[in-house]
């Protein structure tokens, strides 16, 4: 939504991914979805980028967080990952 809630667009057509389980919106304003992987936007989700380099596969992240100094964490089916 881009005012307030008042109208709803969906934003996922562009990734390949069908169950969102979680978002999170960083201090710098980058938006991370949790699916099937990690994706990211910077651009209210006109366009993601597939960060799941290094991960297994399948994986369903199920919760993200990010520390002070720029460390992402995720839990996984698999266990938790982190990433710099």
């Amino acid at each position: 939504s881009l005012n307030g809630g008042a109208n709803w667009t969906i934003i996922s057509s562009s990734l390949y991914s069908t169950s969102f389980n979680c978002m999170y919106l960083n201090a710098s304003g980058k938006i991370f979805a949790g699916a099937s992987g990690v994706f990211l936007t910077q651009d209210a989700g006109d366009s993601w980028t597939d960060l799941n380099p290094g991960m297994i596969a399948p994986k369903a992240v199920f919760s993200f967080t990010c520390s002070q100094n720029g460390i992402f964490f995720c839990s996984t089916i698999y266990g938790p990952w982190r990433s710099t």
